[in-house]
């Protein structure tokens, strides 16, 4: 029983290769084959995307509050809003958050830019003053922030101040 097992299974290996080279026939100056078309996977690594986080801060200055997630709510008086999040993969991907107060976008909050490494910190920070220039507090309301990757929609997260 075992020589025939042997057998099936030098006879399955020649086949084998038999087929391999009828699907990749080869020519070659070294050798009688060489491959025509080499077809190789592509490995899609998953991106992984951190939650947003928001920071705030009632000066001007870089003095930023603990990373709070969605849903936070802050009292009025805040100067800088900021949201973060951490992406890992997609390198050469672009990136884009988009803004939003009390429901109506706000096209002139939106960040966009290209993932050039892994991980990578992706942050913007919004103020409210002439110019786009720090000055006077942010308007209460709801603040909603959209984070899309290669154009495709990933995540939101709303705070609001009140």
């Amino acid at each position: 029983m075992a020589p025939r097992v042997l057998r099936g299974l030098m006879i399955l290996a020649s086949f084998s290769v038999f087929v391999a080279i009828w699907l990749c026939p080869m020519t070659s100056k070294a050798s009688p084959y060489q491959v025509r078309n080499i077809y190789l996977p592509i490995i899609i690594a998953p991106i992984r995307v951190s939650p947003l986080q928001f920071v705030t801060s009632n000066s001007c200055s870089a003095d930023f509050s603990e990373p709070k997630l969605s849903s936070a709510i802050f009292a009025y008086g805040i100067k800088q809003l900021g949201v973060s999040t951490t992406v890992e993969g997609g390198i050469n991907q672009p990136w884009r958050l988009e803004w939003s107060q009390n429901g109506q976008p706000v096209p002139a909050l939106e960040r966009q830019d290209v993932i050039t490494q892994s991980p990578q910190l992706v942050t913007t920070v919004i103020v409210y003053g002439a110019q786009g220039q720090c000055g006077a507090a942010l308007p209460q309301g709801a603040y909603q922030v959209r984070l899309f990757l290669n154009n495709a929609f990933y995540q939101e997260a709303t705070v609001t101040i009140q």
